[in-house]
């Protein structure tokens, strides 16, 4: 059904470093993977340094994707999310790294019954030292949550949490290590 394991959208730190440790450690293989950011340079220098496909635009990975990975900042997630909302499905699944961002707030704008994770890691991803909380919402199957989890697993420790608990995760965790 789609061409791609995983998309990803955005590859400012976290997601180039997702997409590095992804790669490097063999946690999925990099013809599975496909990319976009807005900045064409960040995009070219990552697809050329990870050796990975591009997509034209966030509509064409979201239509590749089985898994797609929005790696944006909180204030421009709505504007990614509208933009790519008539092109999801109910056989995907939307991980979002964005602080403070409600499942409730996402499933408002997709407005489809599609499993949604939310992820709060930390800088120490960098150097495969992560701690990241993830939060499923009820449409998200067992096989698809694992999925979620092994790729986070690659940058560190992962511990699922209700989603209640991720905004205080997000001030200690989050905030805590980028302050050290």
């Amino acid at each position: 059904m789609f061409n791609k394991e995983l998309g990803i959208i955005g590859l400012g730190k976290i997601g180039s470093t997702l997409l590095r440790v992804l790669v490097n450690s063999g946690t999925i293989n990099r013809e599975k993977l496909i990319v976009y950011d807005i900045d064409g340079e960040v995009l070219k220098k990552q697809t050329q340094e990870n050796n990975v496909e591009s997509a034209e635009n966030n509509k064409i990975l979201v239509q590749n994707s089985k898994y797609i990975l929005i790696a944006v900042l909180p204030q421009v997630i709505d504007k990614v999310l509208e933009e790519i909302s008539s092109q999801i499905t109910e056989a995907q699944i939307i991980i979002t790294i964005a602080a403070g961002i409600s499942i409730t707030h996402i499933n408002k704008i997709i407005n489809k019954k599609v499993g949604i994770v939310r992820i709060m890691t930390n800088t120490p991803a960098l150097v495969r030292a992560a701690a990241s909380a993830i939060s499923p919402n009820e449409f998200i199957k067992q096989s698809d949550l694992d999925f979620v989890k092994k790729l986070f697993k690659a940058l560190g420790l992962v511990v699922e949490l209700e989603e209640k608990h991720l905004d205080a995760v997000t001030g200690l965790s989050g905030s805590g290590p980028a302050y050290l």
